[in-house]
């Protein structure tokens, strides 16, 4: 699904060896599905705040919406 092929391109960056002005690149992802009566604000809220926990939980991670 939608978490195993963020988690494969978050694990194909981590595993890069690449680097941007000698910064390593990783990434943070989140997916979310829309879900049935919420609104186009609720869903960015809630994969956004997905998002940012991905970001404060370690490098090339995935959290799902």
């Amino acid at each position: 699904g939608r978490n195993r092929l963020s988690g494969v391109w978050a694990n194909g960056v981590g595993l890069s060896a690449f680097d941007i002005m000698g910064k390593r690149v990783t990434i943070s992802l989140s997916a979310g599905e829309y879900r049935a009566g919420e609104d186009i604000d609720q869903f960015i809220n809630r994969v956004d705040s997905a998002l940012l926990k991905a970001k404060f939980n370690g490098r090339n991670r995935v959290e799902e919406a």
